[in-house]
């Protein structure tokens, strides 16, 4: 079974069935501002956007939260495991999201906007400098500016497809990429078969 599938449809389930009050839907919906202090720590990339952004909360929409979650969902293949991301922290906070308070909603935020930036950055240059296992390897490394990335995916509600649109598209990476998820499909076929094994023998 799709697990991309079960967990967007959760999603959906508990925001069309969700009574959310007055109150906390304003506070959602509404553009707050973030105080430097809370992008203390925070990288370059995150500190930067959001001063550019008159420090303003921008991950109002659902769109773009879910499609966020999606794309680390689908990114599995390309070496970005979902188990290396925050993954149900974002889900939890994006179920939860209409009823955060203010100073929640502000935390959520960066914590979404951070995430967009670690994964957008791994899926464009990748997760291991390759000078430390070769070299003399040059990598190309692709000029892009995520925090002008993700302002206009957000305007767009296209955040799926920008981070899809960072991946490699070279013929060696997408062949190796087939391989890999065909190896993940066949393993979980050993691992039903053997599962429905097992229930026959030990009942």
């Amino acid at each position: 079974m799709n697990l991309k599938k079960i967990i967007v449809g959760a999603l959906i389930f508990s925001a069309c069935t969700s009574d959310r009050s007055t109150q906390n839907i304003t506070n959602a919906e509404k553009n707050l501002r973030i105080e430097k202090i809370m992008l203390f720590g925070q990288n370059e990339m995150v500190e930067k956007f959001y001063s550019n952004n008159n420090f303003s909360t921008v991950w109002q929409d659902s769109v773009n939260r879910n499609e966020l979650i999606s794309a680390i969902i689908d990114s599995r293949f390309d070496g970005v495991l979902p188990e290396k991301y925050p993954l149900r922290s974002l889900i939890k906070s994006h179920q939860n999201y209409a009823y955060l308070n203010v100073e929640q909603l502000k935390k959520t935020d960066v914590f979404f906007t951070e995430v967009f930036f670690r994964i957008a950055k791994h899926l464009a240059t990748g997760k291991i400098n390759p000078k430390k296992l070769y070299g003399d390897w040059e990598p190309f490394i692709p000029n892009i500016n995520y925090g002008e990335l993700l302002e206009s995916s957000l305007e767009n509600n296209n955040i799926y497809s920008s981070l899809e649109d960072l991946k490699p598209k070279s013929e060696l990476y997408l062949k190796y990429k087939k391989y890999l998820l065909n190896m993940f499909q066949l393993f979980l076929q050993i691992l039903f078969h053997t599962k429905v094994i097992c229930e026959k023998k030990f009942g």
